[in-house]
C-alpha cells in the first residue's frame, strides 16, 4: 500500500468493512466460502506482511488514535487452554442455540 494519500487508506478501510459485512451475511445464508473471504480481509486490517504493516496500524499512526482488540474466551476456551480446572468442564452444561 505505498503511496496512497491518507483519504486512500480510509477508502480501503471503508472498502473492506464493506466486504466483510457483505460476506458475513453471505456466511449466516449458508455460504460457508466467503470464510477465506473474511480471513483474508482480517489479515489486511491486523497482520504485517512482506515489510507492510498492518491497514490498522497504518491508520492509527496517521490519525494518531490506538486501536486495542481485545479477546473473550469462553468458559470452555478456558479449560481447553488449561486457564481454568478440567473438573469445573464436567460441571458446565453447554447449550447451543440455533
Amino acid at each position: 500500500m505505498a503511496n496512497i494519500t491518507p483519504e486512500g487508506y480510509l477508502a480501503e478501510l471503508n472498502d473492506i468493512k464493506q466486504k466483510l459485512s457483505d460476506f458475513i451475511e453471505m456466511v449466516n445464508k449458508g455460504n460457508l466460502s466467503y470464510f477465506k473471504d473474511i480471513s483474508l480481509r482480517l489479515r489486511v486490517l491486523y497482520c504485517d506482511k512482506s515489510g507492510t504493516p498492518a491497514l490498522l496500524k497504518i491508520i492509527s499512526d496517521l490519525f494518531r488514535f490506538d486501536v486495542v482488540v481485545f479477546i473473550s474466551y469462553t468458559i470452555k476456551e478456558k479449560v481447553e487452554m488449561g486457564r481454568l480446572p478440567p473438573s469445573l468442564a464436567e460441571r458446565l452444561v453447554f447449550m447451543h442455540k440455533e
